[in-house]
């Protein structure tokens, strides 16, 4: 429903795009996905934070990550660039969805959502199931040597720090999302990812990098079966 440059199914509110256009965009959504009627939706106030949280069903809490074990509870994460994590074990069960930019990253978000799932809910990293969707690739996000530094400094730049122009580097957040999750005890055949760059394919996905702030944002949702 929405007009350029946040056409069409903008999933964010916050960025000039009237609110009406994206209440019908995510309506739409959620009957496309989940089937028509009402829906048990948990947001976030994102923050780029290490903070994973229990999700409440209509609260939206301010965090970077949601663990549920609740039948039918929509998990759901805002993104344009900065990666959307889903977590699940299926013998519990449970399921979590992250929010994962670089300063989400660097400060431990995945790490914080494996420990809010096992010191929790009992889940156990060898049984996890997870899903890395699209986010801006090693390809197109080029940072500052402030940030590469922080990133060193975290030990969390072996093989995610390419040379970029001058003094800065082509950082690549996928490549440290599978090595926490694998030194987490995630197995690497279980782990997903979807291989586009959010920057690359204007004709697939919104990027805050790309469009400079002025784009739409998409959702990554996951909910648990009921019964």
């Amino acid at each position: 429903m929405s007009p350029p440059p946040f056409d069409s199914l903008n999933m964010g509110t916050g960025r000039g795009d009237d609110p009406v256009l994206v209440a019908e965009n995510r309506r739409r959504f959620l009957a496309q996905v989940f089937g028509p009627g009402e829906h048990r939706l948990a947001l976030l106030k994102q923050a780029h934070s290490a903070r994973a949280v229990v999700a409440k069903a209509g609260e939206r809490l301010q965090a970077d990550a949601l663990v549920t074990n609740e039948p039918e509870l929509i998990l759901a994460v805002t993104v344009a660039d900065c990666f959307p994590i889903i977590l699940h074990d299926p013998d519990r069960p449970l399921l979590a969805t992250a929010h994962a930019g670089w300063r989400g990253t660097l400060s431990g978000i995945v790490e914080a959502t494996l420990t809010l799932m096992c010191q929790q809910f009992g889940a156990d990293p060898a049984r996890l199931q997870v899903a890395i969707g699209p986010g801006i690739g090693a390809c197109c996000y080029e940072v500052g040597p402030e940030v590469a530094e922080a990133f060193q400094a975290a030990g969390k730049a072996d093989g995610a720090l390419h040379p970029g122009r001058g003094d800065r580097f082509l950082l690549d957040l996928a490549a440290i999302h599978h090595r926490v999750l694998e030194e987490s005890g995630v197995s690497p055949a279980q782990v997903d990812q979807l291989p586009y760059c959010t920057s690359c394919r204007a004709d697939w996905f919104f990027s805050h990098r790309r469009d400079q702030g002025r784009t739409g944002h998409m959702w990554a949702v996951a909910a648990l079966p009921g019964g």
